[in-house]
């Protein structure tokens, strides 16, 4: 949700800026150009992986610790699993701990995706 509402604000916004002393018959006659949908959709991608990577990693923490035997859940939920990895871990450490892997396979795929999601 989060890459689709950026993409399709930055999409918004470059259209409304072409258009402004444009007489438009219809709506589709202005077309963001590829290499701007390549930049929006990888922006939206990185913009959202990073915004939800701390959950990521609080799901396969508790995936991880129950497939390895555990008995009693690594935490009590999603909230508990935050608050315990930003204090004993911290953010770049715990809550963010490999997310430069994330920033370099993820904006390729979403730039790709809503590239050619719009032909």
């Amino acid at each position: 949700g989060i890459s689709f509402a950026t993409f399709e604000t930055l999409k918004s916004m470059y259209l409304n800026q072409a258009a402004r002393g444009v007489k438009v018959v219809r709506e589709d006659e202005l077309e963001m150009p590829v290499h701007l949908k390549l930049l929006a959709g990888g922006f939206a991608g990185v913009l959202a992986q990073t915004m939800t990577y701390p959950l990521h990693i609080v799901r396969r923490r508790m995936q991880v610790h129950i497939s390895a035997g555990g008995t009693e859940p690594l935490y009590s939920g999603m909230w508990a699993g935050l608050r315990t990895i930003y204090t004993t871990e911290g953010v770049k450490n715990g809550l963010f701990k490999g997310v430069t892997l994330t920033w370099a396979k993820g904006p390729v795929a979403a730039a790709i995706g809503f590239t050619t999601d719009t032909f």
